[in-house]
């Protein structure tokens, strides 16, 4: 003979535990708007150059090939040393991608800026990225940063 079964989930917890539902059990996720601030800097065998932080006028404050030019013409090319090579990784406002020749691409060429396109977020060829995790991972441990201000400031202090 066939019993209806009960679709109900049952949690078995041992006893003395708390319930679930009691605010010490809970965790409050904390809402807010994801912040994007993007950082430069030149690194060399023996040189460290300024901490630039710039925001983008795209969408969404993201990057646009014209904020970048504007970044190589106002940040880079006045500390650019003629023997450097600017290392990027293949993300679409540096220009790289693509075999065309875009007006990033002419304007390095233009301030004689060499470049070299890595992978992006490959450590092993690209040695900033080492760097950026170290960065990342001490900003986790400082908490949540609500204001961008206070971000900027935490990641100069790394």
């Amino acid at each position: 003979m066939l019993t209806a079964i009960d679709t109900r989930a049952i949690v078995h917890r041992r006893r003395g535990q708390e319930n679930r539902e009691k605010l010490s059990k809970t965790q409050y996720k904390l809402k807010r708007k994801n912040q994007t601030i993007y950082v430069y800097a030149t690194i060399s065998w023996d040189f460290k150059g300024t901490l630039h932080s710039y925001e983008g006028t795209g969408k969404d404050g993201r990057l646009i090939q014209a904020d970048y030019v504007k970044i190589l013409e106002e940040v880079v090319t006045p500390e650019w040393d003629e023997n450097l090579i600017l290392i990027e990784d293949n993300d679409g406002p540096h220009g790289t991608k693509g075999k065309a020749n875009n007006k990033v691409k002419q304007v390095k060429i233009k301030l004689n800026i060499k470049w070299q396109a890595q992978p992006s977020n490959s450590p092993d060829l690209n040695p900033i990225e080492t760097i950026w995790r170290i960065i990342k991972q001490r900003l986790k441990n400082r908490g949540v940063i609500f204001q961008t201000e206070a971000l900027k400031a935490a990641i100069q202090e790394e």
